[in-house]
């Protein structure tokens, strides 16, 4: 119920798109996260201009907490606050705890206590609220005592606190109508429709869904209107309607698409992602916590990464996939642990305890189980601790209720007999004509509401219609775009008929994971020291053919970033070779090195992309020899950063392998020379470079990793096909180890037999 409690609760919304690092020496803060050129930026701008300009220290706060109302976003929000606070303590040390000051500090510490709030640090956040509502005049400030009433209710639903929730919703409510805030009413009208769902009252709960967002259409604020239809299809979840419920959340997460909304995108994806766990359509459910998660991790946004996480871990853990199960669930702990979050962290101890247990590795469960109660017992205890302060103030109120009731009590007495003087036919009288009235009432709201529902209803489908040609119309022109990257990334890899001209007993099993790839195949054709001049003088020394080299290389990434990377990495190689006339592999990989991390440090950033790459320099004595010749022997030259070189010699059941430097292709904190390495070969031998996407596959009955030791047998067990039935045979068993799982990342294995 916790995980439905975080998808209905709303206390703010914002972007996260398009931003850029800031100058702190005017925007006063570090890490700042703000969209360029949105009104938020040029209230900014504005803000902070004045505030240089004024030499009072009072303005200065006063512009910042300003701001603090304007934005209201936590990304922007939080080191704003931290420095409002750093500034006021300075003042206070200096000028004394004087009156204007001390307004100030309460705007602020409201909203410290929305921010610890947010964090999961509950019932922090609680006691600078309570400390900050208890303070006199505070009441006189409405949008700030909206805003603080909101946080309240926002912690007390967290705890499942119905009825101090509701009461500080009602609250907020009736504060944020009378200074006409839009976003303090939409907050509190969801919130006080998630309290009624989750008491089962689905009625009153869509109808403050539907009040909210009317509110949102009013603001004309995209972010409040995609939330109020999160909302509703959050509603429809509980009611078992998903066809309902996926129509809400399609309209909410087109807005947040249209508008460039990341944050709406992912509680978009988020809520898609719980309506399909609900039901147990675990495969829908992983796919859209995968993407919430992604948009989640660019974002910076914490608080709900730890949630989904969690959640996908759980879906693993029930589809017995184990691995990825203990890889998710190791990264919600490493992300509870860092924000402190110890109701996730419970949660996540209890998956790993039950993944253990699943795995029959009792020992590990047990101590994940405890992990699990202790931390259950720290948040009881925290619980505890602050709860002893509520229940001195609970005492006394019932104190003073009592006094209160025993006086109602008596009133009510002699207002009873009162009214037991009257005759009954004034009773039926009036009973009935209330109850005409009251049906008359209630019929004419419903057609209005009917009404109402329908033009709603009619606009909805044209706008659902409309946003859904926009977004199909960009996905065709990003697809596009991909396509042609990818016929610019086939012009750099060697065709395949030059290949098989080069070295006719090969192949080439190359299977990216999309569009495009970080992994790339390259060779070069190149002339010895004494071979260098015309194409007829080397047309007319063939007694002493060129060597000629191969290369299997994984860039960082895949996809595009991948494919990016790919194409500095290439030039790289083909410099060194072209430009520096290198033929030794271990100086070609040095050579390549310098010259990738000289192009990546032209960035201001610090950009630590490359590549793992086998490298070999073949004879050109392997190609086209005749029988006689077969017997000879063979020399090759071998470097690799990371990617080995495994030689399967003829007849041989088990694998010679050539180790790689165990370091990249770029920036690295002990960069070495790499080492090139002379390997005999004798016909009938065969080499193999690949890069690690065969062998880290997930798949097979249990989804485990394929493993290298499992790629070495499958490649001894085909010794007896030819290269080009090898190619098939391993593109085969690919397939069908990974079956219906997603390929995780680009395949390229290169074969040569000599």
């Amino acid at each position: 119920m916790m995980n439905q409690l975080k998808l209905l609760i709303f206390l703010c919304l914002f972007s996260l798109s398009g931003y850029a690092q800031y100058d702190k020496s005017f925007y006063l803060v570090d890490s700042l996260q703000l969209q360029n050129g949105t009104l938020s930026q040029k209230n900014l701008d504005s803000i902070l201009t004045i505030y240089h300009k004024t030499e009072d220290p009072l303005e200065k706060i006063k512009l910042l907490n300003s701001y603090s109302m304007i934005i209201n976003t936590s990304s922007t929000l939080k080191p704003y606050n931290a420095f409002i606070l750093e500034k006021l303590q300075e003042i206070e040390n200096e000028y004394g705890d004087q009156e204007d000051f001390k307004i100030e500090k309460n705007i602020a510490k409201v909203f410290q206590a929305k921010l610890l709030i947010e964090e999961g640090k509950i019932f922090q956040g609680i006691q600078i609220a309570k400390e900050v509502n208890s303070v006199e005049g505070i009441e006189g400030l409405k949008e700030i005592q909206a805003l603080n009433l909101s946080n309240l209710g926002y912690a007390y639903m967290q705890m499942s606190d119905l009825e101090q929730a509701l009461d500080y919703f009602f609250k907020s409510l009736k504060e944020s109508e009378k200074v006409g805030k839009y976003e303090y009413q939409v907050s509190a009208l969801i919130n006080l429709g998630a309290a009624c769902m989750y008491q089962g009252d689905f009625e009153a709960s869509e109808d403050y869904s539907n009040r909210a967002l009317e509110v949102a259409k009013k603001s004309e604020n995209i972010n409040l209107i995609g939330a109020a239809y999160n909302n509703l299809g959050s509603i429809q979840v509980e009611k078992g309607n998903l066809e309902k419920a996926s129509e809400y959340y399609q309209i909410g997460l087109d807005y947040s698409l249209k508008y460039g909304d990341l944050e709406g995108v992912s509680a978009g994806y988020n809520n898609l992602g719980y309506m399909f766990y609900a039901y147990s359509q675990l495969d829908s459910a992983l796919y859209y916590y995968k993407k919430s998660a992604a948009i989640d991790i660019a974002c910076q946004n914490y608080t709900v990464l730890i949630a989904t996480t969690n959640s996908i871990a759980a879906i693993f853990g029930h589809l017995n996939q184990l691995d990825s199960a203990k890889f998710y669930v190791d990264q919600a702990i490493d992300y509870a642990k860092s924000k402190n979050n110890l109701y996730e962290l419970s949660y996540a101890y209890s998956l790993k305890y039950k993944i253990h247990k699943k795995e029959g590795d009792y020992k590990q469960a047990l101590q994940y189980y405890e992990k699990h109660r202790k931390t259950e017992d720290s948040i009881q205890s925290e619980q505890n601790i602050n709860l002893l302060s509520d229940q001195k103030a609970k005492y006394e109120y019932e104190k003073r209720k009592a006094v209160d009731d025993a006086q109602h009590d008596k009133e009510l007495a002699i207002e009873k007999e009162e009214k037991a003087r009257q005759t009954l036919i004034s009773y039926g009288i009036g009973g009935g004509l209330l109850l005409i009235l009251f049906f008359a009432v209630f019929i004419y709201n419903r057609l209005q509401i009917t009404r109402k529902q329908k033009k709603v209803i009619e606009s909805q489908k044209l706008l659902v219609e409309e946003q859904k040609e926009i977004v199909e119309e960009k996905n065709r022109e990003i697809l596009d775009s991909i396509t042609y990257a990818k016929r610019i990334q086939n012009a750099i890899l060697p065709p395949d008929d030059l290949i098989q001209k080069e070295i006719p007993n090969s192949f080439v099993l190359y299977k990216p994971k999309d569009i495009v790839a970080g992994d790339f195949y390259w060779m070069e054709k190149v002339a010895s020291d004494e071979n260098r001049g015309t194409s007829e003088d080397l047309a007319s020394r063939s007694s002493n053919p060129a060597p000629i080299l191969i290369a299997a290389a994984d860039c960082t990434g895949h996809g595009v970033p991948g494919a990016m990377v790919s194409v500095v990495c290439n030039h790289g190689l083909n410099r060194s070779v072209r430009e520096f006339g290198l033929t030794d592999p271990g100086k070609i990989l040095d050579k390549t090195r310098e010259l990738v991390i000289q192009e990546f440090e032209k960035s201001t950033e610090d950009v630590k992309d490359g590549m793992d790459i086998a490298l070999i320099a073949l004879e050109r004595n392997l190609k086209g020899e005749s029988e006689s010749s077969l017997t000879r022997s063979h020399s090759l030259s071998y470097s690799g950063a990371h990617n080995p070189l495994w030689i399967i010699r003829k007849g041989a059941s088990e694998i010679e392998e050539i180790k790689a430097s165990k370091q990249p292709i770029g920036k690295y904190h002990d960069p070495k020379p790499f080492e090139s390495h002379q390997v005999e070969l004798k016909a009938g031998d065969s080499i193999y470079i690949f890069s690690d996407g065969f062998a880290d596959q997930f798949g097979g009955e249990k989804g485990k990793k394929f493993k290298a030791k499992n790629f070495k047998k499958l490649l001894l067990s085909i010794q007896g096909l030819t290269l080009e039935e090898q190619k098939e045979s391993l593109d085969q068993a690919f397939e069908n180890w990974r079956g219906d799982i997603e390929q995780l990342d680009d395949i390229c294995v290169i074969g040569i037999r000599v």
